[in-house]
């Protein structure tokens, strides 16, 4: 354990030397669809993805075990 941490350690102090910024190379938009592909693949799961529309106006999550629908805006 102490190996792992002298390693991490030792890997932040060079990152903090020289640091670059991380750059997203996806929208929320498109990582949110990656994930909603995702959940459905393993239905069953529980998990469920509402649209930015529904989000933003508020609208409540469908209940348990439901799935919501794509957006109609």
């Amino acid at each position: 354990m102490r190996s792992l941490e002298a390693d991490i350690r030792a890997w932040v102090k060079e990152w903090n030397e020289s640091p670059t910024p991380f750059t997203w190379t996806k929208t929320a938009e498109e990582i949110l669809d990656s994930l909603a592909r995702f959940c459905q693949r393993i239905s069953g799961a529980g998990h469920q993805r509402r649209s930015f529309a529904t989000r933003s106006q508020g609208q409540k999550d469908p209940a348990p075990g439901q799935v919501q629908g794509p957006s109609s805006s």
